[in-house]
């Protein structure tokens, strides 16, 4: 069984603390004028994830772990100013997701038809972009598109498939860990309390000088995951009182967007 796997169940605790250093780490680097790291994070897990899929064959659901990572990675990237191209996650979640059905033989996997009728839908629409040059019409595509095609992709595979409490649990660790990072970083860039302006838009000195409703949307994954396990009576840590800490602090930071 590969370390990653194991300390998704025995080495949660560490994973954690992990990745608050992470959050601490970039920021400093940053203040020092070091930008690299945050790229290095992205590439690490990118090249890493496939190495794993090849390697195993997918045959510990690495696809859905490194997919439900790079959803969670997004965000933390692109506030510390990654060197990777824009809709990073999303291709990395669809080239996770066709390795893993490709390892598990895709021919196995049926495609629902109103799924094909929702991604087919879109390609006449880029009939009429306007042409000005190659590569302006590529970025208009791929930006329209890469959503559509990441949400037909990651359907065709999760589609039927069957998880036990055990490997959801780690999805959702897999998931939560990288925002855990964003929430630190997003602390971090605390503006003191008297340049702290409150009104009726969203706060961006509140959300890390980021876009406040990516940041808000991506702390309610916490909220809305951690939600889920309790309804389940599930337990994401084994002392749950983490788990309650977790929400408590991503409920309050989305809160405080106000996004």
């Amino acid at each position: 069984m590969p370390f990653y796997i194991k300390h998704l169940d025995n080495g949660k605790y560490f994973l954690l603390l992990w990745h608050i250093l992470l959050g601490i780490v970039i920021i400093e680097g940053q203040n020092r004028q070091i930008y690299f790291l945050s790229t290095l994070w992205a590439w690490s897990i990118f090249f890493y994830g496939i190495y794993s899929i090849l390697k195993n064959r997918n045959r510990y659901n690495e696809a859905a772990l490194f997919a439900a990572y790079s959803v969670g990675i997004e965000i933390a990237l692109r506030m510390t100013a990654a060197s990777i191209f824009w809709e990073f996650s999303k291709y990395s979640v669809i080239i996770f997701c066709l390795l893993g059905l490709y390892m598990e033989n895709i021919r196995g996997h049926k495609i629902s038809i109103l799924m094909l009728i929702y991604i087919l839908s879109f390609f006449p629409s880029i009939i009429f972009i306007p042409y000005i040059s190659f590569n302006e019409w590529r970025q208009v595509v791929a930006f329209n598109l890469s959503g559509p095609l990441t949400l037909f992709i990651s359907v065709l595979y999760f589609r039927n498939r069957l998880f036990y409490k055990k490997e959801l649990l780690q999805v959702f660790r897999a998931l939560l860990f990288p925002i855990t990072t964003m929430s630190i970083i997003i602390f971090l860039r605390l503006p003191s309390l008297d340049k702290i302006l409150f009104s009726s838009e969203a706060n961006q000195a509140l959300s890390g000088y980021y876009g406040p409703n990516q940041v808000s949307s991506m702390l309610g994954i916490i909220v809305a995951v951690i939600g889920l396990t309790k309804l389940l009576n599930y337990r994401i840590f084994k002392n749950e009182l983490i788990d309650y800490l977790l929400l408590g602090i991503c409920a309050l930071q989305a809160f405080l967007t106000f996004a």
